[in-house]
């Protein structure tokens, strides 16, 4: 699952594709979301072609793909998932109207 919007960041590159890598609950504190965005689903399927080929061993080639990782902090939520984290993440002012992908 991802979230399709377009977000210009502050460096003038444009991101289309976010996904959440992580969900981590600091107990009866805060949850942490972190996200990570691509210029397109294109460039993200083609780091998780590049990663998957280094553990095969059949390439030791990085993926030339731009990111952009942030950590979203939350109210805290003991049975937040990835599933929930996306709903959290739609209701925030940058992802406000965002599909699912």
């Amino acid at each position: 699952m991802a979230l399709a919007k377009k977000i210009s960041l502050g460096n003038g590159v444009v991101t289309n594709y976010h996904r959440v890598v992580s969900v981590n609950c600091i107990t009866n504190v805060q949850n942490i979301v972190e996200v990570c965005s691509y210029t397109s689903k294109a460039k993200r399927l083609e780091e998780k072609a590049a990663a998957q080929a280094m553990v095969d061993g059949t390439s030791d080639e990085p993926a030339d793909v731009y990111t952009d990782t942030r950590y979203l902090t939350c109210p805290y939520e003991q049975t937040m998932t990835v599933e929930t984290a996306y709903d959290h993440l739609k209701t925030l002012d940058d992802f406000a109207g965002a599909t699912d992908r």
